[in-house]
């Protein structure tokens, strides 16, 4: 059955009066949002919720100015003041809800007003405290001011005189100073014996010739001269000196291998001694000269390796890759050689003598050009109970042997042996007449010698006399030379018929 209007009536006056007297956020939510609390003048006190930089929580704004702090009591101690707060205010209030901090403010004279650069330290807690600031040895001004959690700040105290004190002998007596932390601006004395020193600059003087450690928090050690240039660094890289003229030295142990290296005045030129690992475990010195220019090179060097069991001095260019060009020295165990080598090309050209036990081998042409001397120009001898040859010349293309001798002297050449002392030829002649001697000059020659000796021989089958004189005979019956010279010699032939003869002569100097 449908309710009546006076039903209805009844049932929402009681739904209104359980809301009226239910709490009213008991079932609030603040979803990305944030509550804002107002004075009765409207103005902005709080935000709870969700803030400006998206945090949440309760931030409290535009809170009233707190009550001064009263006067700090200021004594001196030993480099610094002692500042304590008794933790009251002005006209004894007691400290607001929205309190955070004592702010201690000092300045030079008593007429500054309070600011982030005369901050020097805060007392956290209403119940007040004590502070020590350390200060140079002059006269200094201490104020005090509130901080709420709002950023507002209390009207300052007025100022408070102090004078940091100075050390005296009561000060300083033998395990007097026991505390684990001094803290001051300047210290002054002769001797620092012990303990550990940390976050200073320790120097000799603030110019001039001096030596600074952690100068501009270098994590360093210089050394200056007297005209306060700067001639050693020593830092986790290494030690660097420098020199006068701007020369320098520097040790560096960061390296791949730790290397010394040389540098000129303009740092554009470096020289280095440095280690190398060729293999595992090695340690090769290796001796690099500064980059000079040859040819279309500007990157050549000099270098030398003492290595593991070896020593090489070569001439390189690093440019577009590690190619040897110039003369090349390498010593091993078993042998050593000396020579030339360039494979900047597609092919290597090397010339070298290897020096092996008992022997020395070229590889390359041998041209011996001896100074002006009483002694032979080119010796060679074997040592007592040699058995081999004196002397052999093997063409490797007709894989023979072109020029022996042996250990008796004997000679033996496969070719032809040409001779300045020796001259040989062939001439024609044909006789005037039979029986009749006929002979023919050679001229032209030049034999070495002092005595010259000819001889001759008829190229001919048909020796002696063939026939009685006037039956036709045609044999060679003589053939003679005469007039031998370095410079020629007459051939004579004599035969039975006027038929041309064939005769070879030859001329021998000695």
């Amino acid at each position: 059955m449908s309710a009546t209007v006076g039903q209805r009536l009844a049932a929402l006056e009681k739904r209104l009066k359980d809301m009226e007297r239910a709490s009213r956020l008991s079932h609030a939510a603040l979803d990305n949002t944030a509550l804002e609390v107002r004075d009765d003048s409207g103005s902005l006190r709080a935000i709870v919720g969700q803030q400006d930089d998206g945090t949440s929580g309760v931030n409290v704004v535009n809170g009233p100015p707190p009550p001064a702090p009263t006067p700090p009591t200021v004594e001196p101690a030993l480099a610094a003041l002692a500042i304590s707060w008794d933790g009251t205010f002005a006209d004894a209030v007691a400290a607001p809800l929205d309190w955070m901090r004592c702010e201690v403010h000092i300045g030079p004279d008593a007429d500054y007003t309070p600011s982030q650069d005369t901050l020097r330290d805060t007392i956290e807690t209403p119940q007040g405290g004590t502070v020590t600031v350390p200060l140079p040895y002059t006269e200094w001004f201490v104020k005090l001011r509130s901080r709420t959690t709002s950023g507002a700040t209390s009207a300052a105290t007025a100022a408070v005189a102090a004078t940091p004190r100075k050390a005296d002998t009561e000060d300083l007596t033998a395990g007097l100073i026991t505390a684990d932390l001094i803290a001051v601006d300047a210290l002054t004395g002769k001797a620092i014996t012990g303990g550990t020193i940390t976050g200073s600059i320790l120097r000799t003087a603030t110019s001039g010739e001096r030596v600074a450690i952690n100068e501009s928090s270098g994590n360093d050690i210089k050394l200056y001269d007297a005209t306060g240039v700067l001639v050693a660094t020593l830092d986790g890289s290494g030690l660097r000196l420098v020199g006068d003229n701007g020369s320098s030295m520097t040790l560096n142990p960061d390296s791949v291998y730790p290397y010394l290296q040389f540098s000129s005045e303009d740092g554009l030129s470096n020289a280095t001694i440095r280690v190398a690992e060729s293999t595992p475990g090695a340690a090769n010195l290796e001796l690099t000269c500064g980059a000079f220019t040859s040819g279309v090179y500007t990157d050549m060097r000099w270098r030398t390796i003492l290595g593991s069991d070896y020593w090489v001095a070569e001439r390189y260019t690093s440019t577009p890759s590690y190619k040897v060009l110039g003369g090349r020295v390498d010593l091993r165990p078993t042998h050593g050689t000396f020579g030339y080598m360039d494979n900047t090309g597609s092919t290597s050209v090397i010339s070298r003598v290897v020096f092996s036990p008992g022997m020395g081998q070229v590889e390359a042409r041998l041209r011996v050009e001896a100074p002006a001397s009483d002694s032979s120009a080119l010796y060679a001898q074997a040592a007592a109970g040699h058995t081999g040859y004196l002397m052999r010349l093997y063409d490797a293309n007709a894989a023979a042997y072109r020029f022996a001798v042996d250990l008796a002297g004997n000679t033996d050449v496969n070719g032809v042996l040409n001779a300045r002392n020796i001259a040989t030829g062939t001439v024609t002649i044909t006789p005037s007449a039979a029986h009749q001697s006929t002979s023919t000059i050679v001229s032209g020659l030049n034999v070495a010698g002092t005595t010259f000796r000819g001889y001759a021989t008829a190229n001919t089958t048909v020796v002696g006399v063939r026939s009685p004189l006037g039956g036709g005979a045609a044999g060679v019956t003589g053939v003679a030379v005469t007039s031998v010279s370095s410079t020629g010699l007459t051939v004579w032939v004599n035969r039975e018929n006027t038929t041309a003869t064939v005769v070879n002569w030859m001329v021998i100097g000695s």
